[in-house]
């Protein structure tokens, strides 16, 4: 899952890259087992406003992450 927050409570984002909010808003990635159940997330973004508008996978397992920044 991908978009965009300004909450300081992402869920299990220790497990992620960026663990923290940097700026007002930052975009978001959540991933989860087959079974529903969160398994990490992270924020990605610094000081202005930024948002995840897709994410894509290849057949080799690289994803390539598209958002806007403002």
């Amino acid at each position: 899952v991908a978009g965009s927050t300004s909450s300081t409570s992402l869920p299990n984002s220790q497990l992620g890259d960026q663990p923290s909010l940097a700026g007002t808003q930052n975009g978001i990635i959540l991933a989860f087992s087959s079974a529903g159940t969160s398994q990490w997330s992270t924020y990605l973004g610094g000081s202005y406003y930024e948002t995840i508008n897709s994410i894509a996978y290849s057949p080799i397992g690289s994803s390539v992450v598209v958002g806007c920044l403002s």
